[in-house]
């Protein structure tokens, strides 16, 4: 099995309507190509903070 991990960012104030985007149009489009082999998409996310007072990144812990 081949697995492509694509990244992509956007500010916290954008990922609602980002992910909105990916579910509703551009997953549906990668979909309708009809790629032999292709199983399917899955959306994974995290939230990143910057913690100022050390200045540095700090991942966001969600279940």
């Amino acid at each position: 099995m081949i697995v492509r991990v694509w990244h992509g960012w956007t500010k916290p104030q954008n990922a609602a309507a980002y992910e909105t985007l990916l579910k509703t149009e551009i997953f549906h489009a990668i979909e309708a190509k009809g790629i032999d082999g292709f199983l399917g998409i899955d959306l994974l996310t995290r939230s990143i903070i910057l913690d100022s007072s050390v200045d540095r990144l700090l991942p966001s812990i969600s279940s």
